[in-house]
């Protein structure tokens, strides 16, 4: 198609394609800043003729630009999607205990280098939840093994000690295969992530990695 336009063309059209070559290599490095140019770019090209389209070498150049834009406006969204959700979640104040306004709220804001506003205050309620609900195997809910793995989860994103909680040490409440799988999947799912999150080793037990995979 090249030749063939070669061919067909006259010094007019080698000049016009030469002109959008021009623009489309000083596009360069694609950045969020480079809309301009790469508008300007294709604005030129798409005016030209089918002859003086078919002169323009560097054209896969301009597509590959485009697309990478795209991708990079789309990053900028996912971007703005995460500012403004830790926003919201660092202005709702101290977290507490609980699925809800606790736990995740606490993994979340921390593990994305955020302030978790009174982050002492938070652990004091933590201990306090912890020794008016822990039993005599280390179970935060008699039932639930997520309660354990939740707050283990939490607290080792702040960079506390899940062995001394209050004087109990969480991971013991998951060294039962019978009681964790006692919810379902999501009892094995979230102890094996939970022990995970600090290379804890399994609890005493018939609870180990492979277990609950």
């Amino acid at each position: 198609e090249y030749d063939l336009a070669l061919l067909k063309a006259d010094e007019k059209d080698k000049k016009a394609a030469e002109a959008v070559e021009k623009l489309i290599d000083a596009i360069g490095t694609v950045t969020l800043d480079s809309e301009d140019k790469i508008k300007a770019a294709r604005e030129a090209y798409d005016k030209l003729t089918d002859t003086q389209k078919a002169l323009v070498k560097n054209y896969e150049k301009l597509e590959k630009a485009e697309t990478k834009l795209v991708e990079l406006k789309n990053l900028a969204n996912v971007a703005n999607v995460y500012k403004t959700t830790g926003d919201y979640l660092q202005n709702l104040g101290t977290p507490a205990p609980g699925t809800v306004g606790g736990e995740w709220m606490v993994v979340g804001l921390v593990r994305s280098g955020r302030e978790l506003k009174d982050a002492d205050g938070y652990y004091d309620a933590v201990v306090k939840f912890v020794q008016e609900n822990i039993d005599e195997n280390g179970r935060l809910h008699h039932a639930k093994s997520t309660e354990n793995s939740r707050i283990i989860l939490a607290l080792t994103a702040m960079g506390k000690d899940v062995t001394d909680v209050g004087g109990y040490n969480l991971l013991t409440g998951l060294d039962n295969m019978e009681y964790v799988r006692k919810q379902g999947i999501n009892g094995p799912i979230w102890a094996l992530i939970a022990l995970d999150s600090g290379n804890y080793p399994a609890p005493e037990g018939d609870v180990t990695r492979e277990a609950l995979i």
